[in-house]
């Protein structure tokens, strides 16, 4: 399975990392971390709150249903669920409840939709009320990861291939008709693909040769000198045991993500974050020319 998932990669891929998808939100998560995200939904006509429908907006204008499209991890954000739904439901029944009590309420449901909980929810009582965010977040809580990732099925043109990202800590939400998830590490010797033995269930991606490169593809960037990232528990091990795969298979260069808008640690390695491809996938091909 992941050999032939491998073997679809190539120059005509299409290629991106650190959607984020949500986890825009203005004054916090990565709007907050990337305000250069904010600045660019302005000029292309979308406020603060459709930082979902931007991405999802700008993915599509670029990549085509049947398209192939790697990603390099962070992808999206369960607390940023959210659909049309979500704002008929507040308005009509719930923006004149409570917090408390709609938090009470949810406590003894097993629903597993929106529209599950919507029925199952009757609001006689009025203590105050809340805001849409309020709603939204607590709402989202109580929805099973699939049940969210799996709408992107719908909402994401392409066949998406996902190398984990620090930020994807429950890969199985990701196992659907359209999101293949690069489980382990992998690389070839001749047809024979191989997998690094490695305890870490989060640690992903694979050496691939291109028109006579060799590439590492990863989340992160390994040659990083970012403090943070080096003394990080979890982080801190898989870059350094990347850095010696890549040693020891004298690769020739780094495709990576993580970094967001600053550069590569090496000039000559290639940064796909949604911020350095001007926020939608690109052609594996105009980047490694």
């Amino acid at each position: 399975m992941i050999k032939e998932i491998l073997d679809r990669i190539d120059e005509n891929t299409w290629i991106i990392s650190d959607t984020h998808i949500g986890h825009g939100k203005e004054g916090t998560g990565i709007l907050s971390f990337e305000p250069c995200r904010l600045t660019q939904m302005r000029i292309d006509g979308y406020n603060a709150d459709e930082h979902d429908q931007w991405i999802i907006d700008n993915w599509n204008d670029t990549v085509k249903p049947g398209d192939t499209v790697l990603h390099l991890g962070d992808f999206a954000f369960k607390p940023g669920y959210y659909t049309k739904e979500f704002d008929t439901c507040y308005e009509e029944k719930y923006k004149n409840v409570s917090y408390k009590e709609l938090k009470a309420r949810l406590k003894l449901t097993n629903s597993k939709t929106l529209e599950e909980i919507s029925k199952f929810l009757i609001a006689e009582t009025s203590l105050g009320g809340m805001n849409k965010e309020q709603f939204k977040s607590l709402i989202s809580n109580y929805i099973p990861e699939n049940e969210y990732y799996i709408r992107f099925e719908d909402l994401l043109n392409g066949n998406i291939i996902l190398v984990l990202g620090n930020h994807d800590k429950k890969p199985k939400q990701y196992y659907n008709r359209n999101i293949d998830v690069i489980n382990g590490f992998y690389h070839f010797t001749g047809d024979i693909l191989n997998k690094v033995q490695h305890p870490d269930p989060m640690f992903s991606g694979f050496i691939k040769e291109i028109d006579g490169t060799k590439y590492l593809f990863t989340h992160y960037d390994i040659f990083t000198t970012d403090s943070w990232d080096l003394k990080n528990k979890m982080i801190a091990p898989r870059i350094n045991v990347l850095k010696s795969i890549f040693e020891a298979f004298d690769c020739d260069n780094l495709v990576h993500g993580h970094v967001h808008s600053l550069h590569s640690a090496r000039e000559k390695d290639i940064n796909v974050c949604f911020e350095h491809l001007g926020f939608k996938p690109k052609k594996l091909s105009t980047l490694i020319k």
